[in-house]
């Protein structure tokens, strides 16, 4: 059988928290066998491919309130983790403050 005609790593559990603390505690209860996820688009690439091997449960990070956000705060700029590349272009902040970001945001994958 040829590689690519080969399974890609098994996922046991799919976790999905409300909370940050919810989240922090499946990670500890799990350890190095959990992985977060957001969008997953490149986690579940390297699971196709078997290319992170271990991994065995999924903390999703998609329900929990407060991490899509882009807010500045004085001279910093805080970029919750759930933000997407559109969400980026889409800022004045980004724009503005983190014009490099929001450029190559334009550029990576698809709307």
């Amino acid at each position: 059988m040829h590689e690519v005609q080969l399974r890609g790593t098994r996922i046991a559990r799919h976790l999905v928290p409300g909370s940050l603390d919810e989240a922090l505690d499946l990670l500890a209860e799990h350890g190095a066998s959990a992985r977060l996820i957001a969008g997953g688009t490149d986690l579940l690439l390297e699971l196709a491919h078997r290319s992170r091997p271990g991994v065995e449960v999924l903390v999703d990070l998609t329900r929990i309130p407060g991490l899509a956000g882009i807010e500045a705060d004085g001279p910093d700029v805080r970029i919750g983790c759930l933000v997407t590349h559109g969400q980026v272009v889409a800022s004045s902040i980004c724009r503005n403050r983190l014009t490099p970001l929001a450029q190559a945001c334009r550029e990576v994958a698809s709307p």
